[in-house]
């Protein structure tokens, strides 16, 4: 007997829904892993998961997964790039699987520099590190052949890390919810069964709403154990920002800036003086901010220095932006009419500015 409960009820389970697994966890308890690799000393990726890595064109989420791969190949060495750190109670494989790339250039520059970066000898293959391209098929055989690819790449005793660039080149339409469902059904399986972890990527929608694309992006980012977005806030920087959208078995890390370096060319983060530059040439649009101010006032009253402190990091942007904005908006009233509403200022204790929101007076011009 376990725990007051007669072993017969977990030979009885239904073995069909892993009952009897589950409910042998539940009374001895469940033991959650250790992640395999840290970014920035925090837990980042968990062996056995579905994660994502997502962003707009020109972003480097591409770069930015690479560098994942050299740190998993440089397993021996302490964390270098971009302080990632890998679990050594593992052994790995780095599987890369890529849809994009001509592999006459591109694709094979990209995999030697994953060797380079990863402290090993240029022009060599190490024997962990097996890589592929999907160009050639049809879409429709592509979940297959990747499925062949993973058969192929797995090793004895190896922990496989399966990176699949990028993901909605693996089906014909990225928003058909069959195919959506096929494709995530078959990756989360295979980490139930396998020594495997997969991360994908995944271009973001490029109407700027930092989603990821079609249906199939929107799902996968319900299932993944980490989302990562990355992109430029300001198109007049060269600094990237990096946010850890979900991470299911660790807190969500803070927003993390990085910049290609002019010297090596490697990702590496950015600098107090650089942030504090994007920070302050980054703008507002008075639609998102209306939005914004309507959804947070709901009733209140803020200072300028209040008012200027919410924005400052809803928007993340300095001051003087911010201020801007709110200039703007006061200005341009019509914004927040169309909402129902007015920005008002009333003068405070010791002279100061009060901000509120109120009924528009008269009839409501649309």
């Amino acid at each position: 007997m376990l725990n007051g409960i007669k072993e017969e009820i977990i030979k009885e389970s239904i073995d069909e829904f892993d009952t009897k697994k589950i409910t042998s966890l539940i009374i001895k308890g469940v033991n959650f892993p250790t992640p395999i690799l840290t970014f920035d000393n925090e837990p980042f990726i968990f062996p056995y998961t579905v994660n994502l890595i997502q962003g707009g064109l020109g972003t480097n989420k591409s770069y930015f997964v690479s560098h994942i791969a050299s740190a998993f190949l440089n397993v021996n060495r302490e964390p270098t790039l971009l302080r990632m750190g890998v679990n050594n109670n593992h052994t790995y494989t780095v599987a890369y699987l890529d849809t994009e790339r001509y592999t006459s250039d591109q694709f094979p520059a990209a995999m030697n520099q994953i060797i380079r970066n990863a402290g090993l000898p240029e022009n060599t293959v190490p024997d962990n590190f097996v890589y592929g391209s999907l160009k050639k098929f049809r879409r429709t055989e592509r979940l297959k052949k990747t499925q062949d690819f993973i058969k192929k790449s797995r090793k004895k005793g190896k922990h496989l890390i399966l990176i699949l660039d990028v993901i909605t080149d693996c089906m014909v339409s990225f928003n058909d919810l069959g195919e959506t469902n096929n494709l995530l059904d078959k990756l989360n399986n295979i980490t139930e069964t396998e020594e495997i972890t997969i991360i994908g990527v995944i271009h973001e929608n490029p109407d700027g709403s930092k989603k990821a694309r079609g249906h199939i992006g929107t799902e996968f980012v319900n299932k993944a154990t980490t989302v990562v977005s990355i992109g430029y806030k300001n198109e007049d920087t060269d600094v990237l920002s990096l946010r850890i959208i979900k991470n299911r078995l660790a807190r969500r890390q803070k927003e993390i800036y990085l910049k290609r370096s002019q010297t090596s060319g490697l990702l590496v983060f950015a600098d107090s003086s650089e942030i504090e530059e994007m920070q302050s040439k980054k703008k507002i649009k008075l639609s998102e901010l209306s939005d914004f101010i309507v959804d947070k006032f709901n009733g209140c009253e803020y200072s300028t220095k209040e008012l200027l402190k919410i924005i400052q990091d809803q928007f993340d942007v300095s001051e003087k932006p911010a201020r801007d904005a709110i200039n703007k908006l006061y200005d341009n009233q019509q914004i927040l009419r169309e909402k129902g509403f007015e920005l008002k200022i009333r003068i405070g204790k010791y002279n100061s500015k009060i901000y509120s929101l109120a009924e528009p007076r008269g009839e409501l011009q649309l």
